[in-house]
């Protein structure tokens, strides 16, 4: 699938971001929404970012402030291809 989607985004430029929350956060989340099946957020939480490379990596507990910052300079020095296609940092 990731080459599909490398074949997709060729003409454009990206930046992916792994955004981490705290699994207390996502569990406060799903419980709010009342639209996922109970347990989902952990089981995301504990598979979601498994062998995938991100440009950037963010914590989502950080100030809001500092993150969007830091996805600002990352755009604006990413490398040619994305680390998520295997180049990159």
């Amino acid at each position: 699938w990731r080459e599909q989607l490398a074949s997709l985004l060729a003409a454009h430029e990206e930046l992916f971001v792994g955004l981490h929350v705290p699994i207390e956060e996502l569990n406060r989340r799903e419980a709010g929404r009342g639209d996922r099946p109970a347990g989902s957020a952990a089981a995301d939480f504990h598979a979601v970012h498994n062998g995938l490379r991100h440009d950037l990596e963010l914590d989502g507990a950080g100030d809001v402030g500092a993150n969007a910052r830091a996805v600002i300079a990352a755009w604006q020095s990413r490398p040619k291809r994305s680390a998520f296609f295997g180049t990159g940092p």
